[in-house]
């Protein structure tokens, strides 16, 4: 597991089950970034243990950073390379290495559990619920529309993976779920999602409403003052998407970065199921 710019290490989770991890701090490159990522040797990045988080390097400040590597490094250790995250009830999902299960690039839930249903507002303010989309692929991103990268670049490789399905992508439902609904209300998710594609969705639901459903998917969330910012924060969260089949099993877990290519077989292949 590589932290750019924050620590560098290595996690080894050996066949008789012992594991070992050496790290060592290492100082930040720029103001900007880099970013923190579980990364594969190839640099590209993945998902790790614990929650997938994509942070910017100059949101957080030191003390806070030492305090987040702790419990990370701390969940490597308690859970191992493969457990990812918690549904509701308590019950955790792990993943397989990217192409270790039947040829998918995305982690794979194994084995799939029924993805936590909920009930929020599109950004044409309708009601949406999850189960209502049996019958159809969903995948679901939880971001924020003043996002200054990840969130951008996942729905533009979205938009990506849409034109490499063709017609194919009626059976596909891209859904952006947003982990500020104090400031991104329906209109403005309205104006983030609808030049992106036509398709897509903007979810919003309210801050009480939220909660559960972040908690059900694993989802990590920090608030975090920043002058630079329009808002005057910045919003660490995880950088995953999570994909959910036509019978609304959740299958997939999609590394921020997974190629278009690679993420436009995938849902071929849990096309063909329905």
């Amino acid at each position: 597991m590589t932290l750019s710019g924050w620590l560098s290490g290595t996690y080894v989770l050996s066949s008789s089950g012992t594991s070992s991890l050496s790290f060592s701090i290492l100082p930040d490159e720029n103001e900007n970034g880099p970013y923190f990522t579980d990364q594969d040797p190839s640099g590209r990045p993945v998902l790790g243990p614990g929650c997938p988080v994509l942070v910017p390097s100059g949101v957080l400040a030191t003390k806070q950073r030492a305090v987040l590597l702790v419990a990370l490094l701390v969940a490597a250790f308690a859970v191992g390379v493969g457990l990812v995250g918690r549904l509701a009830g308590g019950a955790f999902f792990s993943t397989t290495s990217p192409g270790a299960a039947a040829g998918f690039a995305g982690r794979v839930i194994d084995p799939p559990l029924p993805a936590p249903d909920f009930t929020v507002i599109d950004h044409h303010q309708r009601p949406f619920s999850l189960s209502g989309h049996r019958g159809q692929v969903v995948v679901l991103f939880f971001g924020y529309t003043n996002c200054p990268d990840v969130c951008p670049a996942t729905l533009g490789q979205f938009k990506r993976v849409k034109l490499l399905l063709e017609e194919q992508a009626e059976h596909v439902q891209f859904a952006f779920v947003t982990v500020d609904p104090e400031f991104d209300t329906p209109q403005r998710l309205a104006a983030y999602i609808g030049p992106v594609d036509s398709d897509f969705l903007g979810l919003w639901a309210r801050p009480d409403e939220l909660e559960p459903i972040l908690r059900a998917y694993g989802v990590y969330v920090e608030k975090t003052p920043a002058e630079e910012s329009p808002t005057g924060y910045w919003i660490t969260h995880t950088s995953s998407s999570y994909v959910i089949d036509g019978e609304g099993q959740l299958r997939l877990q999609l590394p921020f970065g997974t190629p278009p290519e690679a993420v436009a077989s995938d849902l071929r292949r849990l096309i063909a199921e329905l």
